[in-house]
């Protein structure tokens, strides 16, 4: 072994990482299926999730949408009451 190695070795600084598979329901686009991370603190006190979505999937295709719309409303369907006047 490297001294280099060893050096690192004995500090023992390690860090746990959680991955997990997390689904989010949105009201409107209804769930999001995102892997999920989680990278904690030296001191286990704090954690940062990170959540993604696969590329080219349903998901991606949902957070894409969500990042153009913000916090804007879909629009609710018109009521009709039989069929289109003509």
């Amino acid at each position: 072994m490297s001294t280099e190695f060893t050096e690192i070795w004995e500090l023992q600084d390690v860090a746990t990482r959680f991955e997990d598979h997390k689904t989010l329901i949105h009201p409107e686009l209804g769930a999001i299926e995102l892997d999920c991370q989680t990278l904690y603190t030296e001191d286990q006190g704090q954690a940062l999730l990170i959540l993604t979505a696969a590329p080219r999937s349903e998901a991606a295709e949902k957070l894409a949408l969500l990042a153009v719309l913000g916090h804007q409303r879909f629009a609710p369907a018109p009521l009709t009451n039989g069929p289109p006047a003509e």
